[in-house]
């Protein structure tokens, strides 16, 4: 009984080394630099990751175009009028198309809430069917609620019928638009929002709005890739 217990006891020791020995080599193995992973805010736009043709092509077709007409560089936005970021960085958009006059932004639309976000991009395509997507834009993502009336004030009467044609019409195209947006956001791998696009390059999502700034900076100065097909 005692050489049982004892080889029992011994075992136990040697079971309890290997799994002292086995931590220590994973830790070493996932703390070394081959081993973690690369930073999600690259510093060089250029280490971001590449669209091939087959799917930046098609971000340039469609969306609302703000900025440059001949862009050498081109940032493609998804956005949720709900998103709470979106909101946030929006500032920074309109300071970019400020500082760089070769800058072209392309909004486009992926609700993540397909009821209230749904609606927002719903009145914003309908808005851009009538040319007034840049006076509702900014409207709806400062909007508390949904309130047709309050962004829609300064709208003459013929000019709100043909928008409730727009929203409300049967035959209106609106829904298949946003079911396309929907699912080009899908096909270039869109998660959340806002995700953005730049010179065929995606950033990651929750990009800080300083490291967007570089990253245009950076675009603009390289033009690494034509920007319009």
């Amino acid at each position: 009984m005692k050489a049982e217990r004892l080889q029992l006891i011994f075992s136990g020791i040697l079971a309890g080394c290997a799994l002292i020995i086995t931590g220590a080599v994973l830790y070493r193995l996932l703390a070394s630099p081959e081993a973690q992973s690369p930073p999600p805010f690259p510093e060089d736009f250029e280490a971001l990751p590449a669209l091939p043709d087959s799917l930046w092509e098609p971000l340039l077709q469609g969306g609302h175009r703000v900025g440059a007409t001949e862009p050498r560089a081109i940032l493609v936005e998804f956005l949720d009028y709900r998103c709470a970021y979106c909101r946030q960085i929006h500032s920074t958009l309109e300071a970019l198309l400020e500082a760089y006059p070769d800058l072209q932004i392309i909004y486009r639309h992926y609700p993540l809430n397909l009821s209230r976000s749904a609606a927002a991009a719903r009145i914003a395509l309908c808005a851009d069917a009538q040319g007034w997507f840049e006076r509702l834009h900014p409207r709806l993502l400062t909007a508390q609620k949904l309130d047709i009336e309050s962004l829609l004030y300064d709208r003459t009467a013929s000019e709100r019928a043909a928008f409730d044609s727009c929203l409300y019409g049967r035959d209106s195209p609106v829904d298949s638009l946003l079911l396309q947006e929907i699912a080009l956001a899908r096909r270039v791998g869109v998660t959340g929002t806002p995700t953005f696009f730049l010179n065929g390059r995606r950033v990651p999502v929750g990009v800080p709005a300083s490291r967007l700034r570089d990253y245009v900076r950076q675009a603009l100065q390289r033009e690494s890739r034509p920007a319009q097909h």
